[in-house]
């Protein structure tokens, strides 16, 4: 005698076999005791679980949604505006007064075998006081 499969009677058990085949599979179980027992299994993993019923129908999927790379340039272009005023707002707040830097020259001997008469001190050599 040939069994049925552990799948068509999970299908059984959980009531989701086509209509056609259930006289088919209730007229084997009723001559066939090892497969009553795998369907008393069957029925006492489901109770266990929880009677879990599985979806019937067609599984529906999300249609993937094509972004657009505007609201991201937008996004970018915000923050750089607001860096560069930002940046510049500080930096108008932070200004010193302005320093205005100048050589001094003197006069030295000149050398011996040279045309330079002129030559700018180190900082270090201005005298202070």
């Amino acid at each position: 005698m040939k069994h049925i499969s552990e799948d068509k009677l999970l299908e059984f058990a959980l009531e989701t076999c086509e209509v056609s085949e259930r006289p088919a599979i209730e007229e084997h179980l009723n001559k066939c005791a090892e497969c009553r027992e795998m369907l008393d299994r069957i029925r006492g993993d489901i109770e266990l679980i929880g009677g879990i019923k599985p979806k019937t129908g067609f599984v529906s999927q999300p249609i993937p949604v094509r972004r657009s790379i505007l609201p991201g340039i937008l996004r970018m272009a915000a923050v750089i505006t607001i860096g560069f005023v930002l940046g510049y707002g500080s930096s108008s707040l932070t200004k010193s007064d302005p320093v205005c830097v100048s050589p001094s020259y003197e006069r030295l001997s000149p050398p011996a075998d040279s045309v330079a008469g002129y030559a700018i001190p180190d900082a270090t050599d201005i005298p202070i006081g």
